[in-house]
């Protein structure tokens, strides 16, 4: 039995271009934004409206340079504390070789 025999699966309808179909898009024109922020101002208040789109050139310029720094800052970070803590397991390393050698005597 093929895919197409098969009772249980619904016919395909095909539609043709410029039909409306029942899962058109809801909105008036095809322009309006689609995000919304509610507020509580009260009925009446009509809740702003955002336009999301693809960041141009500057936007993405102004986005690697944010993500640049948070790396320099990580990078910063790591080598701070490499810094800090060599020195100390230095020390306690230096410490258990002391306290072996007396505890022996």
């Amino acid at each position: 039995m093929s895919e197409r025999d098969d009772p249980s699966r619904p016919e395909q309808e095909i539609i043709p271009p410029g039909q409306p179909t029942q899962w058109q898009d809801g909105r008036a024109a095809k322009n309006q934004p689609r995000g919304f922020v509610w507020t509580s101002a009260g009925p009446g208040v009509r809740s702003a409206q955002f336009q999301f789109h693809r960041p141009g050139p500057l936007g993405l310029f102004i986005i690697f340079l944010a993500l640049a720094a948070a790396a320099g800052l990580a990078l910063l970070l790591f080598v701070g504390l490499a810094v800090i803590l060599v020195p100390v397991l230095g020390a306690l390393i230096l410490i258990g070789i002391v306290a072996g050698i007396v505890r022996r005597l």
